[in-house]
């Protein structure tokens, strides 16, 4: 999908950056899970 860089920037408009911020913490959340897991399951 493209969007207009006007459009992608605008922080009154745009979930971009919130959801690119948001990603990075359920990424590492998700990691920490599996790790705990395997860790509990040796």
């Amino acid at each position: 999908v493209e969007i207009d860089s006007a459009l992608a920037d605008d922080h009154e408009r745009s979930l971009i950056t919130t959801q690119v911020e948001m990603g990075v913490a359920i990424r590492m959340a998700c990691l920490e899970a599996v790790a705990a897991r395997r860790k509990g399951a040796s």
